[in-house]
C-alpha cells in the first residue's frame, strides 16, 4: 500500500510539471488552469470516486454545461494519457528485470535450507487425532491386560487349585448386562406394561357399563369444527415456526465448512475394515470389547488383589496395640499433632507480617489492673464482644421473674427421705471420689498383676541351675582416706600460684604508667629529643644473672628425679615418698588439706 501511494505521488508531480511546461508553451494562460480541467480517463484518475457520488448528482451545484475542446486541449489529453501508458509498462519492465536479476542471484547459492512441511502436508501425512488416540488407548488397554494376565499367570504357577465355574453361571455371566445398558430397556418395558394394564382396565370399566349415549348431528358437526380449527391451528403453528426458523437461518451467514482432516478421517474409515464409519457402530464395538474383557476376567476367577507392605504392617501394628494404647493414641497423641499442626500453621501465617505493635504504658496499666481484678483468664475479643451491662440486667430481670412466680405459687410439696442405699447411689457430692476409686483399683489389679508375673517367674527359674558369685560389697572407709603424694601437690601448687602472683605484680610495676593523668594530657604525643644509650654490657650481664637465678630457683623446686629401669633406685623412691608421707602425718594439725575428706 505504502508502495502505491509513493508511485501515485510521483507520477502525479511527473503529471503536474508536464502540465506546466505544456501550458507555458501552448496556452499563456495554461499555468493557471487547474489539473481537472484537463480530460483524463477514468482508469488513470488519482483521486477514489464513490459509486453513489456517480450516480447522485451534488443538489448544490448545477451541472455544468458541456464546453467545446480545443485542438490544443485535446492534443494535451492524448499526449498525458500515452504518458502515463508508457511510465506505466516502463515500471512494469522494471519489476519483470528486478526479479529476473534476483532469481539469477538465488540461483547462484548452493545453500538450501532445510524448512519445516506446511500444515496442509503434515495433516495430509499425519493420522487423525481421535483415531490416533483411540488406537493408542486401545493399545495401552491390552498391554495392561497382558500385564495383568502374565502376574496372575506367575502367582497362581505354584497353586495347584483351580476352580471351576458351571456351565448355567458361565451363561448367566454372559447373557447379563450391565445396569447402566439395561436401564432404557427396563424403562421402555415398565412403561409398556402399564400401558397395557391400564388399557385393560379401561376396557374392564366399559364392559360393565353397558350404557352408551349417542350424539346428535349437531354434537358431531360441533365436534369435527372444533377437531378441524385444532388441527388447522397446529398446522398454522408449524407453519409460522417453520417461517421463523427460516428466517433466522437466513440471518445466520455462516455456513459451516468440513475441513481436510475430516474427509481425510471418513476416508481412512471407509478404507479400513476394523473400524466401521458410523458413530452408533465404533460405540457398539467398543462396548462389545469391554463386555468381552468382563467375561474372559469372569470366567477367570482366581484374581487374589495384592495387598501392599505398608497396609500389612499397619495391620499388624493394630491387633499388636492393647486398648490402652488406642485409647491413648486417640485422646494424647492426636490432640498433640493436631494442636502442634494447628500451631505450626498459626506461625507460617503470621510470620509474614512484619509489623509488630506497641503497647503504650497507659494499655500496659489497664492489661495490669484487668489481670488482677480476675478478668486475665477472658480474651480481649471476648471481653469486647460480650455485653456484661445486658447479661446483669437479664439475670436481674430474671430472679425478679422467679421470685414473683414463687410468691405466687404457694404450693410447698412434701418430699419423702430417700433409704440409704439409694442416697448412696444417686448422691453426686461424691463424683469427686469417683477418679480415685477408679485407680485406686487399677493401682490394686496393677499388683495383682505383678505378683502373678513374679509368681510364675519364680517358678520358671527353678529349673535354673545356673547360681552365679556375684561380687562382695566393700563399705566405704569412715576415716580419712591418705592419698599419698598430696601434700607435696598442694605446696607445688600453691608455689606455682604466688609465682604466677609476683610475676603479674613484676608485669604491673614494669609496664605501667605512674601518673598517666598527669602526663597524658589530652592523650596527645608530646615530640621530645631523645639519646640512644652507648653502653649494653651492664644491661646484658644483669638479664643474664636475672636469667641464671631464676633457672636455679626453678631447679631447686625440681626434687623428683624418676628412673624407671632400675628395682633397687624404684624402691628408694618409695623410701623418699613414705619419709615424705610420714612427715606430712605429723605436721597434719598445721598444714591445710592433709587429706582428700577435709579438703
Amino acid at each position: 500500500m505504502d508502495a502505491e501511494t509513493s508511485m501515485l505521488d510521483r507520477l502525479e508531480r511527473d503529471i503536474k510539471a508536464c502540465e506546466e511546461y505544456l501550458g507555458s508553451t501552448s496556452h499563456p494562460n495554461a499555468k493557471y488552469r487547474p489539473l481537472h480541467k484537463y480530460t483524463i480517463p477514468v482508469e488513470f484518475s488519482l483521486t477514489k470516486r464513490s459509486p453513489r457520488s456517480e450516480d447522485v448528482p451534488t443538489p448544490s451545484s448545477p451541472p455544468a454545461k458541456p464546453r467545446r475542446k480545443s485542438r490544443s486541449a485535446s492534443a494535451i489529453d492524448a499526449r498525458i494519457s500515452q504518458w502515463v501508458v508508457d511510465h506505466k509498462r516502463r515500471q512494469q519492465e522494471r519489476e519483470a528485470m528486478k526479479k529476473i536479476s534476483e532469481i539469477s542471484a538465488v540461483a547462484e547459492c548452493t545453500f538450501r535450507p532445510k524448512v519445516r512441511p506446511t500444515k496442509s502436508s503434515v495433516l495430509s501425512s499425519r493420522v487423525p487425532v481421535p483415531e490416533r488416540l483411540q488406537t493408542r488407548a486401545h493399545e495401552k488397554a491390552m498391554q495392561l491386560e497382558a500385564r495383568r494376565q502374565q502376574a496372575e499367570a506367575q502367582e497362581t504357577s505354584g497353586l495347584s487349585f483351580t476352580p471351576e465355574i458351571s456351565r448355567r453361571s458361565r451363561l448367566m455371566s454372559a447373557k447379563r448386562r450391565p445396569l447402566s445398558q439395561r436401564l432404557s430397556d427396563m424403562q421402555r418395558e415398565e412403561a409398556l406394561k402399564k400401558e397395557a394394564l391400564r388399557q385393560a382396565h379401561l376396557d374392564e370399566l366399559a364392559a360393565e357399563m353397558p350404557f352408551k349415549p349417542e350424539l346428535n348431528k349437531k354434537t358431531v358437526s360441533i365436534a369435527l369444527r372444533r377437531r378441524m380449527l385444532r388441527q388447522e391451528s397446529s398446522g398454522t403453528w408449524a407453519q409460522r415456526r417453520q417461517q421463523a426458523q427460516a428466517a433466522a437461518d437466513d440471518l445466520c451467514t455462516f455456513r459451516p465448512v468440513i475441513d481436510e482432516t475430516s474427509k481425510h478421517l471418513v476416508e481412512r474409515l471407509q478404507a479400513s475394515h476394523d473400524m466401521p464409519v458410523d458413530f452408533i457402530e465404533r460405540q457398539r464395538l467398543q462396548a462389545e470389547r469391554r463386555l468381552s474383557r468382563t467375561m474372559n476376567v469372569a470366567e477367570e476367577g482366581n484374581r487374589r488383589p495384592a495387598r501392599r507392605s505398608a497396609s500389612v504392617g499397619a495391620q499388624h501394628r493394630k491387633s499388636a496395640s492393647s486398648v490402652q494404647d488406642s485409647f491413648n493414641r486417640l485422646s494424647l497423641v492426636d490432640s498433640q499433632k493436631r494442636n502442634e499442626t494447628r500451631d505450626m500453621v498459626r506461625e507460617e501465617f503470621f510470620s509474614q507480617f512484619e509489623f509488630h505493635p506497641r503497647i503504650n504504658e497507659r494499655s500496659k496499666q489497664l492489661v495490669s489492673s484487668r489481670s488482677e481484678g480476675g478478668t486475665s483468664a477472658r480474651r480481649t475479643h471476648e471481653r469486647l464482644m460480650s455485653n456484661e451491662r445486658a447479661f446483669y440486667a437479664r439475670e436481674r430481670i430474671k430472679e425478679e421473674i422467679d421470685t414473683k412466680v414463687n410468691e405466687a405459687c404457694s404450693f410447698r410439696p412434701r418430699l419423702s427421705s430417700h433409704s440409704a442405699t439409694a442416697s448412696g447411689v444417686w448422691q453426686f457430692s461424691e463424683s469427686q471420689d469417683v477418679a480415685k476409686r477408679i485407680e485406686a483399683y487399677q493401682e490394686s489389679k496393677k499388683a495383682k498383676l505383678d505378683a502373678a508375673r513374679r509368681a510364675m517367674e519364680e517358678n520358671e527359674l527353678k529349673e535354673c541351675s545356673f547360681a552365679p558369685t556375684p561380687t562382695p560389697f566393700v563399705a566405704p572407709a569412715r576415716g580419712p582416706v591418705v592419698v599419698r603424694g598430696l601434700h607435696r601437690f598442694l605446696q607445688l601448687k600453691q608455689l606455682s600460684e604466688r609465682q604466677k602472683r609476683e610475676q603479674q605484680e613484676r608485669e604491673q610495676e614494669v609496664f605501667h604508667v605512674r601518673n598517666a593523668d598527669k602526663l597524658r594530657q589530652g592523650n596527645v604525643t608530646v615530640v621530645k629529643p631523645f639519646a640512644f644509650s652507648g653502653d649494653q654490657s651492664r644491661h646484658r650481664v644483669v638479664r643474664d644473672s636475672i636469667r641464671k637465678e631464676a633457672l636455679r630457683a626453678q631447679a631447686a623446686q625440681c626434687t623428683f628425679r624418676p628412673e624407671t629401669v632400675s628395682r633397687r633406685r624404684r624402691d628408694m623412691i618409695l623410701k623418699i615418698l613414705q619419709s615424705d608421707d610420714d612427715d606430712d602425718d605429723q605436721s597434719e594439725e598445721g598444714q591445710p588439706g592433709a587429706s582428700y575428706n577435709e579438703r
